[in-house]
């Protein structure tokens, strides 16, 4: 973070940032000891659950000696706070200015009005694209002079090539788990289907997750462009525009005639910064495995593959100075119990993100104890209010918080604190109170 930044965010905590040799051990703590102070240690034990299940460490992010360390060097599973190194991985790789892209092409002239030729849609990825936005930019499209369009709208979902082996970590969607939809390139509303039901009592709207492999946009984007007022001739139908080869380039492309083809109108998403927010304050899932997706070599011009995500951020984690051990990632949400990290790892990035260039967009998508967020209800009335800024995780077996917290004595501390264990949510509570330790301590 900018020495000017991290000064004005420091002073709204209500200190300036100070290394704090005083409030560290004298000596760094060896890899695999459980060793910290008497008052952070009793704070985990009231959970009742073996020391064995939590990985902690605790440093402040000038790089002072570990105010603690708990089985600092074991892989944990990460659960949500994967979703860090999904988000420092993007603000480096894609950059800050990042969006995602949605392209209309013209596959031939539009002449008083009239599209002579097909509407290609051409999904880009975005997880955050909703039915309200669709209509508003068919409706610019309207504006800049389309109001007929005499063959088809065509839709194309190549920008991710994924197989059902790419999901066999994470849970199958259903009607109860929409926070366990699976990527699609040309998503809509998080893949949530608004469905009129009819009975007896009269008509009611009920929210489905639409089954892999439904086809659930083209009626969507049918209804919509007849929402505008706008004719369409032919129907609405999909295209492959890798022409079934993941390796071929999608576009720019070209029409029957062998002209190249240039978007006629793009609807693009929230910058980067702004996806993390919600991303991270919300910790949602799809978007998560969408940017993941979104760093895969090549991409959007190429179509996008779990494998190639994955190299590219497993290259970027070892440009950290980290292993191949230190931090597993499989689909970037922490959904897949295979995404495991180490503490130390964990802090290391942490500590790296402060004095990146871009740590204020990673700071601000954290959520803040007792404020908003997935913290919203947690640490609402005690030292760590407002001074915590923390990922969760949360699954049957793991429980997890990482992030920043501002002691007492104006140091910024990183911190991860990981659980696995089968009865992980006994947990929670421990982990607010190390927390609530660390911010009144620390």
């Amino acid at each position: 973070m900018r020495n000017s930044a991290r000064r004005q965010l420091l002073a709204a905590l209500g200190g300036a940032w100070l290394p704090s040799a005083a409030a560290a051990p004298a000596s760094p703590l060896a890899a695999g000891q459980a060793a910290g102070p008497p008052g952070l240690l009793r704070a985990l034990n009231v959970s009742g659950l073996p020391l064995a299940s939590f990985g902690v460490v605790v440093q402040a992010v000038n790089g002072a000696p570990e105010l603690a360390a708990i089985n600092a060097d074991a892989p944990y599973v990460l659960a949500s706070t994967a979703k860090i190194v999904t988000a420092l991985a993007a603000l480096d790789l894609l950059g800050p200015r990042w969006r995602w892209r949605t392209h209309a092409f013209n596959t031939g002239p539009v002449v008083a009005g009239r599209l002579q030729g097909d509407l290609m849609i051409v999904g880009g990825g975005d997880a955050r694209l909703t039915s309200g936005e669709l209509r508003a930019w068919m409706q610019r499209m309207r504006a800049q002079g389309l109001h007929e369009i005499s063959g088809d709208i065509l839709l194309d979902h190549s920008a991710f090539t994924l197989s059902d082996a790419d999901h066999r970590h994470t849970p199958v969607p259903a009607a109860n788990r929409p926070r366990h939809v699976w990527p699609h390139a040309l998503m809509l509303d998080e893949g949530v289907m608004q469905v009129s039901m009819k009975s007896a009592r009269g008509l009611r709207q009920v929210s489905m997750v639409a089954p892999p492999g439904l086809d659930y946009v083209a009626p969507v984007v049918a209804r919509l462009w007849a929402e505008t007022g706008a004719v369409l001739h032919g129907q609405v139908r999909d295209i492959d525009l890798t022409q079934g080869d993941p390796l071929r380039q999608r576009w720019p492309s070209r029409g029957e005639g062998g002209e190249l083809l240039l978007p006629w109108s793009t609807h693009v998403s929230e910058p980067l910064p702004l996806i993390l927010r919600e991303m991270n304050k919300s910790s949602n899932n799809v978007t998560a495995r969408h940017l993941m997706l979104s760093m895969a070599r090549g991409f959007p011009l190429l179509a996008a593959s779990l494998m190639g995500a994955q190299t590219s951020v497993h290259a970027w984690l070892r440009r950290q100075g980290l292993s191949d051990d230190d931090i597993t990632m499989d689909n970037g949400s922490g959904l897949s119990r295979t995404e495991r990290g180490k503490p130390r790892a964990l802090v290391q990035l942490l500590r790296q993100a402060w004095t990146s260039r871009d740590a204020q967009s990673f700071f601000d998508s954290l959520p803040v104890a007792g404020v908003d967020g997935t913290l919203e209800r947690r640490m609402q009335h005690g030292a760590a209010t407002g001074r915590a800024f923390l990922k969760t995780g949360s699954l049957l077996d793991a429980r997890a918080l990482a992030g920043y917290v501002s002691g007492h004595s104006g140091t910024m501390y990183a911190v991860a604190a990981l659980v696995n264990h089968p009865q992980a949510g006994r947990a929670s509570p421990a982990l607010d109170g190390m927390i609530e330790w660390v911010a009144k301590h620390g």
